[in-house]
C-alpha cells in the first residue's frame, strides 16, 4: 500500500503536469514502438528524452525561473515615477526582450574558460527565450531567431532533425553537421557516416514577406549557426572544465537542490525542445530522429568515430532507450499518476 507521504508527493505531481502534451499522449509516446535489429525498443522513462520529465520540469517552471531570474542575467527593469490626480504613482516596467547576460560572470583574466562558457550559455538562454510579454516564450519578433528559423514552411520537415541534433550534441554525441559558408549560400548539412542519407539539408538563407509588400526580406539565420557552433563545441572535451565543477545532470537530491544542472546545455537544449513540440506526432518524429541519427554514429564503420567514442555513444543509446520487453520492470509514473487522477 502507498503511505500518504506518497500519496501526496504524486497529487502535487499530478497537479504540475497541466500539459504542453496531455498524459495520455505522453503514454503514448512512451509505449512507442522503434524497431531495430535488437529488438523492439521504447523510450527509457527514467532518460533525458522521457517527455513526462520533461513536462514537470517545464511545470515546475525551472525554465522560467533561470530565464527571468537568473543572477548571470542583467535584466532590463525600470521603476517609473508618474503623477496621477496629484499622487504620485510608481510604475514597474520589464522587458525582458533587452536582457543582456553579463560579459563578466566570473573573472575573464582568471577563469577564462568558466566565464566564456556562462557568457555564451546565457546569451543562447535569452536569445532561444526571448518572453517578449513577460511569459515563459520561444517566440522572438526577429527574424533570425531558431524559433523563427525551425517554424518556416522550408524548414519543418526537418525541424525535427535539427532538434535531434541539437539534443544529441547536448549529451556529447558529436555529430558532424556542418555548415557550408559559401556567400548567399550558405548551408545546414548533415549526411549519415556513409554518405548515402541527407538528414539536414537546409538553406540558412530564407526569405520572408516584408510587410503590406511584396517584396520579400533576405535572412541569413546567424542565431542559428552561433547556436549549432556553441552546442558542437561542448559536445567535446571544452565541457569537462565544467561538468568538473557540478555542472551535470543531478544524480542526487543534494546536487538537484544545488540548482547547478540549471546552466547545463541538457537542461537548455531539452527544455527549448519540448517548448517547440506541442503534438505527440512530432515528438514521436522527434524520437525516431534521436535514434536514426545516434544509431548510424555507432553501428556504421567509420575510422574518424573512435571505439572510446563509440562506446559513449552506446551509453547515450542506452540511457534513452530500452528494451520493450524490459518496459515492465520499471517503474510506470505515467499510469501512477493517471491511476490517481481518475479515482479522484
Amino acid at each position: 500500500r502507498m503511505n500518504n507521504s506518497m500519496i501526496i508527493k504524486l497529487l502535487v505531481m499530478m497537479y504540475t503536469i497541466c500539459a504542453r502534451v496531455e498524459l495520455s499522449d505522453i503514454k503514448i509516446i512512451e509505449n512507442t514502438k522503434i524497431i531495430s535489429k535488437e529488438g523492439n525498443l521504447v523510450i527509457n522513462p527514467d532518460g533525458s528524452l522521457g517527455p513526462l520529465r520533461a513536462d514537470i520540469m517545464r511545470k515546475c517552471e525551472y525554465i522560467h525561473n533561470k530565464r527571468l531570474y537568473a543572477y548571470e542575467i542583467n535584466t532590463m527593469h525600470k521603476l517609473i515615477k508618474t503623477y496621477e490626480n496629484g499622487e504620485t504613482v510608481y510604475e514597474y516596467e520589464r522587458k525582458p526582450v533587452k536582457d543582456k547576460a553579463y560579459d563578466d560572470i566570473y573573472d575573464p583574466k582568471k577563469f577564462k574558460a568558466k566565464n566564456d562558457y556562462f557568457l555564451r550559455f546565457h546569451t543562447h538562454l535569452i536569445n532561444m527565450f526571448p518572453c517578449a510579454d513577460g511569459a515563459l516564450s520561444i517566440i522572438a519578433g526577429r527574424l533570425d531567431a531558431p524559433t523563427s528559423f525551425l517554424k518556416k514552411e522550408e524548414v519543418e520537415p526537418q525541424s525535427m532533425n535539427i532538434l535531434a541534433v541539437l539534443f544529441l550534441l547536448s549529451e556529447q554525441v558529436d555529430i558532424p553537421i556542418t555548415i557550408k559558408e559559401e556567400k548567399g549560400k550558405e548551408k545546414l548539412i548533415l549526411t549519415s557516416v556513409n554518405g548515402k542519407t541527407a538528414y539536414i539539408d537546409q538553406s540558412l538563407v530564407l526569405y520572408v514577406n516584408k510587410k503590406n509588400s511584396e517584396e520579400k526580406i533576405k535572412t541569413y539565420h546567424t542565431e542559428t549557426v552561433k547556436l549549432i557552433n556553441f552546442m558542437k563545441r561542448y559536445a567535446g572535451d571544452a565541457i569537462t572544465y565544467i561538468k568538473k565543477e557540478g555542472y551535470t545532470e543531478p544524480a542526487t537530491y543534494e546536487q538537484f537542490m544545488e540548482g547547478k544542472f540549471l546552466s547545463t546545455v541538457q537542461f537548455l537544449i531539452q527544455s527549448y525542445i519540448y517548448e517547440f513540440i506541442d503534438t505527440k506526432e512530432n515528438y514521436i518524429k522527434f524520437v525516431n530522429a534521436v535514434y536514426t541519427i545516434l544509431n548510424d554514429q555507432i553501428v556504421n564503420d567509420n575510422k574518424s568515430i573512435s571505439k572510446n567514442k563509440k562506446k559513449s555513444y552506446k551509453r547515450v543509446l542506452n540511457k534513452c532507450f530500452i528494451q520493450e520487453s524490459v518496459r515492465p520492470n520499471k517503474i510506470d509514473h505515467t499510469k501512477i499518476i493517471c491511476d490517481l487522477k481518475d479515482t479522484i
